[in-house]
Order: structure tokens, then sequence, then C-alpha cells
């Protein structure tokens, strides 16, 4: 099989406090894997994960915790790619 997989990351607030400044986010990795047998398009699947997580004042503390969502989100993302293409 060819596999084409697509991936990409969003974080967006999704609230903010009376000052404007931002209260929590929301990260999103949406991946798209498409499966080919040689030339052949076998199929299509999505992959959508969500994390919400508070603001920290520190933001290198804040890089460092979505850094590590990321990998969590990525992690649990592959497994499942895994599975589906263990019962092809």
């Amino acid at each position: 099989y060819n596999l084409k997989i697509n991936s990409t990351k969003n974080i967006k607030v999704s609230s903010k406090d009376a000052k404007g400044d931002p209260l929590t986010y929301e990260m999103t990795i949406l991946t798209v894997l498409e499966i080919f047998d040689k030339d052949q398009f076998i199929k299509k699947i999505k992959y959508k994960k969500k994390f919400n997580y508070n603001n920290k004042s520190n933001k290198f503390d804040l890089k460092q915790f979505e850094k590590n969502t990321l990998d969590n989100l990525i992690n649990q993302i592959s497994e499942n790619i895994i599975i589906n293409l263990l019962s092809i």
C-alpha cells in the first residue's frame, strides 16, 4: 500500500477574560489519510482530535504544555491509523 498523509494543527482562543486576554485555548489536529494500492485509490480516512486547556502566565510553560499535548494527540492519531491499516 501507498499512503498519503496530510496533517494540520490549529490553536485558537476559546475564551477570554474581561480585559480580552486569553483564558482557554483549543488545539485541534486534523489528519487525512489516503490509502492507495499501487496507483488505485482505496480509501480516505479523516482523524480529528481536540484538546482544551487553560492559559498559563509563564509563556515557556505554556509552550512546553502545548508541545506535550501535541505529542499526545499525534500519538492517539497514530494508534488509530495503525488500527485502521491492520483492518484492511
